[in-house]
């Protein structure tokens, strides 16, 4: 790695701990602390692998490591800085498996035969925050928005008439 390099991370480390102390002082939000500072170290190293491969454009299998460890530590950041807005890990490890595997398909040999199991992973994650997730979400709330919608629809295509 030459000087230009080293300075730019330097550099970018320096920005990253100063947005942290800034929120810190205003919004009382603790980036550095212990909980959330080991989900900086998760996310760190699966954007290293990310960095690994698009900055050689080899060995694309890289990326499945490199996406799971991104959606995991993003999504654990999220949760310690918010404080537990997701309710489960249990969807990231899907969600970074899906990603990491559709990265491999995109950037790799475009086996189609890898989109089977992203699709099977990303349905069963999105099935599993959405039931985490919304969990104020019932039934006559999706009735209320449902006649809502209705009623603009009725309304928009009248005046189309």
């Amino acid at each position: 790695m030459g000087k230009k390099e080293t300075n730019i991370i330097l550099a970018a480390i320096l920005i990253i701990i100063g947005i942290g102390g800034i929120l810190k002082q205003v919004f009382n939000i603790n980036l550095f602390g212990y909980i959330s500072f080991w989900d900086l170290g998760i996310l760190a190293l699966g954007l290293y692998f990310e960095w690994q491969y698009f900055t050689t454009r080899r060995s694309p299998g890289i990326l499945v490591p490199g996406g799971i460890f991104t959606v995991v530590g993003l999504f654990s950041f999220l949760e310690a800085l918010f404080g537990g807005l997701f309710f489960t890990h249990f969807p990231a490890g899907e969600l970074g498996v899906a990603l990491g595997l559709f990265q491999l398909y995109w950037f790799g040999s475009r086996n189609n035969f890898l989109l089977i199991p992203v699709g099977i992973l990303l349905i069963s994650a999105l099935d599993e925050m959405s039931t985490n997730f919304f969990r104020w979400f019932n039934g006559s709330l999706v009735w209320s928005i449902g006649l809502i919608a209705i009623g603009i629809y009725l309304i928009a295509n009248r005046k189309r008439n």
